[in-house]
């Protein structure tokens, strides 16, 4: 018997066989504690209060038959129960083992007075029992823990590399059933495994050298294809044979992210490198623009040089673009930002396109959304809708389909993000996906690099895609490419939606009339000579007094000294000692309303002037007409 005593709820009306039982175990060295219930009635109420560890219980009652405190369920039981019948009831004892009692007595003096040994035999098989319930529990906790985790989990034979047991996740992921997986093994699914690579790569475990491995693999589906996964890998028993243990991940978005993360980082760098070149051409240009503008209004010129002039504007008016497509790409051009209903607006721009594409490029524009605003740049956004386009009509010169949809996408926290620099929240989302030749694989990762092209020298610069991408960045949002050769190719852009928020306004107008001051005095600030002399001549030929500072520091003392003279100040926006925008901020403070305009050939970073400062910034080069206008528009504020 067991040494801690027993609760017994004994079941019995007969008085007499029931202090044959209690008799029985007065002998024990342990005896139990037997509480006595004469009827079904009585004993339901003594189970519920006593607690009992096991029942003894006669299976004709007063009041009904004993197997009635069988439960109906074998997995519902919670006590074990002895059933006790009298002689030609054997086969009613037979039926109550099927119902759940664990053993049956035919009574008579001699059984009863044996009860101790029948007693010690059910506690020994109920153990058994609550033991097996336990594994069962366990292996069903542990299943469902096992399905659901995101790794693939499997269990293979240490000698065969056979398939013991994979997990569901295992299973979906592969593509194979359990029943298939257990013919298989695990070399089956590495196609870069070989046998006598695969024991090398096991031998730390077999030797003892390691408890665990980690290594990284390739599996393959059952439809061939492929992904990458890392593996860590243990040594353990299964049923007293040797088994691998190995947890799997899978690491396609991992080293899809961290290569995002590497295009990121390089396309910075190279953005840093190309905002850096662009300031010194747009000083450059904005010289050769201006003083071949002043010179192309000389009287005495014949009309050959006029024209040959023109050219000389219109060739730097082409470089200017160029610079422009850069400043786009290193997210350094001066945007003017307003709410841009874009349903509307992609609409306009695909009728546009429709007319500039070939008749059998076929554009379709799908909007499931009710409302989609933006605060951006429409000049810039239409920029990026027209170069992805023309793209797309590049890449289908038999014709095809060029697939617009616009949608919007809210991501929460947890959510798989598509692009890994996405921060939560909502976002529009456009898709612009061509039934082209698509993109090979192996140069997908370069095709928002500046000048990097696939198309022959006359057909571009190489500067379309990283416009878009800059454009894209600078409006905060996100955009990725999903292509296959000869199976299209589809952008993924993502803007994302804000309230609205005023930003600088970006004086473009040209004009090919000059508007002329009235000897007013402008304040001019530049320190890079060749830029300074050419917009001295240029206020001189518009009819405007000046006076001359190389930096901001110098600037404040002119002002100081002129204050009274001084109409307007035209600043660059980087000079040594102090910059144009801490000139603005200096003036401000002391209460100084001359209108400000900051010219500026350097890339902007996201430090840009308080809306109060009420500035224009003006991004270089600009033209002399432009200069005219602009200058005339600062003076009527």
């Amino acid at each position: 018997m067991n040494q801690k005593p027993l609760h017994i709820l004994l079941v019995e009306d007969d008085d007499d066989h029931a202090e044959l039982i209690k008799r029985a175990f007065e002998t024990e060295n342990y005896p139990p504690t037997i509480h006595h219930a004469l009827t079904l009635a009585e004993a339901h109420r003594l189970q519920q209060t006593t607690q009992p560890d096991l029942l003894i219980v006669d299976f004709l009652l007063p009041d009904g038959h004993g197997t009635e405190l069988l439960p109906e369920h074998l997995d519902e039981r919670t006590v074990p129960v002895i059933i006790m019948t009298s002689h030609g009831d054997e086969q009613v004892a037979v039926e109550a083992i099927k119902a759940g009692a664990l053993d049956y007595i035919v009574k008579t003096p001699m059984s009863l007075l044996e009860m101790p040994a029948f007693v010690e035999r059910a506690m020994r098989e109920w153990g058994l029992i609550l033991e097996w319930r336990q594994e069962k529990e366990n292996a069903a906790w542990f299943s469902r823990i096992l399905d659901k985790t995101h790794n693939e989990i499997f269990v293979y034979d240490a000698q065969t590399y056979k398939f013991i047991l994979v997990n569901q996740v295992g299973q979906d992921n592969l593509g194979y059933s359990m029943a298939e997986l257990r013919q298989m093994t695990c070399l089956d699914i590495c196609p870069d495994h070989t046998a006598e690579a695969f024991a090398a790569l096991l031998e730390p475990l077999h030797s003892g050298k390691e408890e665990s491995i980690q290594y990284t693999a390739v599996h393959q589906r059952r439809d061939g294809s492929t992904y990458p996964v890392e593996v860590y890998l243990q040594l353990s028993q299964f049923q007293a044979a040797p088994v691998y243990v190995a947890i799997v991940l899978d690491i396609s978005e991992r080293l899809k992210r961290e290569e995002q993360m590497r295009q990121q980082d390089r396309l910075a760098a190279v953005g840093q490198l190309a905002s850096g070149i662009a300031h010194d051409f747009n000083n450059i240009m904005a010289v050769i623009i201006l003083y071949t503008q002043i010179v192309e209004r000389s009287s005495n010129l014949s009309e050959k040089d006029q024209k040959r002039l023109q050219t000389v504007v219109e060739q730097a008016s082409r470089a200017a673009d160029l610079i422009e497509q850069i400043l786009d790409f290193s997210r350094s051009a001066v945007l003017e930002r307003h709410i841009i209903e874009l349903a509307p607006f992609l609409k306009e721009l695909i009728k546009m396109m429709q007319r500039t594409l070939p008749e059998n490029i076929r554009i379709t524009f799908q909007n499931d959304t009710t409302t989609c605003k933006v605060n951006a740049d429409a000049t810039r956004i239409q920029q990026m809708i027209f170069n992805l386009m023309l793209n797309a009509r590049d890449a289908m010169p038999d014709g095809g389909d060029l697939q617009v949809t616009l949608r919007t996408e809210t991501f929460q926290p947890g959510d798989a993000l598509p692009v890994t620099e996405m921060a939560y929240g909502r976002w529009a989302y456009i898709i612009i996906s061509d039934s082209g030749s698509g993109i090979a694989e192996e140069i997908q990762p370069r095709i928002f690099e500046p000048f990097f092209t696939t198309k022959q020298r006359e057909r571009g610069t190489g500067l379309g895609l990283a416009q878009v991408y800059g454009i894209i960045k600078q409006h905060d949002g996100a955009i990725r490419v999903d292509s296959r050769p000869e199976d299209g190719t589809t952008f993924h852009i993502y803007l994302p939606l804000q309230t609205p928020a005023e930003t600088f306004t970006n004086i473009s107008t040209d004009t090919t009339e000059l508007v002329m001051g009235n000897q007013e005095t402008i304040l001019l600030v530049e320190d890079d000579e060749a830029t300074h002399n050419a917009l001295v001549h240029s206020l001189e030929m518009l009819d405007y007094r000046h006076i001359l500072a190389h930096n901001g520091k110098e600037a404040l003392q002119l002002y100081e000294q002129n204050q009274q003279q001084i109409d307007l100040i035209i600043s660059d926006m980087v000079m040594p000692e102090m910059g144009g925008l801490d000139l603005v901020r200096a003036l401000r403070q002391k209460q100084v309303d001359t209108p400000i305009i900051l010219l500026t050939g350097h890339p902007l970073t996201n430090e840009l002037p308080d809306d109060n400062l009420q500035i224009k910034l003006v991004q270089k080069p600009v033209t002399l007409p432009q200069l005219a206008n602009l200058i005339d528009q600062a003076l009527q504020v």
